[in-house]
């Protein structure tokens, strides 16, 4: 339990989009989504995501989302607040190939502040991402929540 439980408020439309994403690709909740688009972002994206304030704040959604350390920091370098970080990350995900932020594993170990290492420095999939890595490429879609 290395992780920090926050409340995130997004508007309805990210809030379905991540349970559509959870459900598909078997994760165990919305916040294990968040922590995929995360792990996305700071290790695949070319830049960080600009934060995103609410359009209409009244209609927004509540999700508990809980980050690591290094998947916290990152967020937190995106500006704004954590609310506005979190969901800048999101929609930068829902205009990506899906099968790419949920479908592949990446360990939080390769995110940070600074974002991803240096390829030098990749520390590669931990045992339990190695794992789960091997488990979806067998097909079976049931990625453990690493």
């Amino acid at each position: 339990a290395d992780k920090e439980s926050f409340a995130v408020r997004l508007a309805p439309a990210e809030a379905r989009w991540l349970r559509e994403q959870a459900a598909a690709y078997g994760l165990p909740d919305v916040g294990k989504a968040v922590r995929c688009c995360v792990n996305f972002a700071a290790q695949r994206g070319s830049a960080r995501p600009p934060a995103l304030s609410l359009a209409a704040p009244e209609e927004a959604e509540e999700v508990a989302v809980a980050l690591a350390g290094g998947q916290e920091a990152w967020v937190k370098t995106c500006g704004g607040d954590l609310d506005s970080a979190v969901r800048g990350v999101i929609v930068a995900c829902m205009e990506a190939d899906a099968q790419e932020v949920f479908g592949v594993v990446r360990c939080k170990t390769n995110t940070s502040e600074a974002g991803p290492p240096p390829s030098d420095r990749w520390q590669g999939l931990c045992e339990a991402g190695a794992a789960a890595s091997t488990e979806l490429s067998a097909g079976t879609g049931e990625a453990p929540d690493s």
